[in-house]
């Protein structure tokens, strides 16, 4: 798990000395933390079950920690000390900075029956994820029609059809970008064939759902937590939300008194809609809005 160090090396001289140190203290347990899994991944792959299919079940925590972690992640707040350092780390990621460390941990994943391999390859998966979510963040229909979820059951297959690509190995070409943007197109194909069909059968009940969800991703973290729309998911009851986001939550008790305050402050027209632009997507958005055009 060397690689893992290694990416974890690269970022930390953007930020804070005081920070820094924090993180390099920490190092044991980030690759311990991959260790378990690599393990998880390597056992869903042998077992044949897909990554769609395995962060539903209750023997695989660690994938989904990951794998729903990342619209949670995406509405935190940086903290004010960290946010000079979290901008670096984006803008230097969208002026290609970071182009050969992942070079290769793509080149890495095409490796089969290794840990490191099938810890990569579910790494780009879940970038790839992360990348259209950001990407259809101002784009509430992606969800709404249930896009994000079928793509969630392609986007693994694209990914273990590009890395056996020479794709790191081509110059100036961003291997990542690549898997994002085929993605990308099945997405918006998907979602084109979806909508037209929803607004036909209910297109109140699609308006409405694609508002919430707009007020939604306007929230903070732990508000959007307990207010998210499943429009691919059974309803999760408090006792998942808290088993799911145990860092936001302690208790059960906790998710239906904040639900609660949320609810009121809806009807009534007051959603503590963030503005201060301090998320991790706003920070995002904003690099995006400011990027070239490849």
């Amino acid at each position: 798990m060397e690689l893992v160090v290694t990416v974890v090396r690269t970022v930390m001289p953007l930020y804070p000395p005081e920070f820094q140190g924090l993180i390099e203290r920490a190092l044991p347990a980030i690759v311990l933390d991959a260790m378990g899994l690599a393990v998880e991944v390597s056992r869903a792959e042998m077992s044949g079950i897909p990554y769609a299919e395995a962060v539903t079940q209750i023997t695989f925590p660690q994938m989904a920690r990951l794998h729903y972690g990342l619209e949670d992640w995406l509405q935190r707040r940086v903290p004010t000390p960290l946010l000079d350092a979290v901008k670096a780390v984006v803008r230097r990621a969208v002026e290609g900075d970071f182009d050969p460390v992942r070079s290769e941990c793509f080149a890495r994943a095409a490796r089969r029956g290794d840990a490191e391999g099938a810890l990569l390859r579910f790494v780009l998966y879940e970038a790839v994820r992360f990348n259209l979510l950001v990407g259809t963040w101002d784009q509430p229909v992606f969800a709404a029609v249930g896009t994000l979820r079928r793509i969630d059951e392609y986007a693994q297959g694209v990914v273990d059809d590009m890395v056996e690509l020479p794709l790191a190995e081509l110059p100036d070409v961003r291997p990542l970008d690549v898997l994002v943007r085929e993605v990308m197109l099945c997405a918006i194909a998907d979602v084109h064939e979806a909508e037209a069909a929803a607004r036909a059968d209910d297109p109140a009940h699609l308006g409405a759902l694609e508002r919430v969800i707009g007020v939604v991703r306007a929230l903070d973290a732990k508000d959007a937590a307990v207010m998210r729309p499943s429009s691919f998911e059974n309803d999760m009851g408090s006792q998942q939300i808290t088993d799911r986001y145990p860092e936001h939550f302690p208790s059960v008790n906790a998710v239906d008194q904040r639900r609660s305050r949320l609810r009121r402050a809806i009807e009534k027209g007051r959603p503590p809609i963030n503005k201060d632009g301090d998320r991790l997507i706003d920070l995002l958005l904003a690099a995006a809005e400011e990027m070239p055009e490849r």
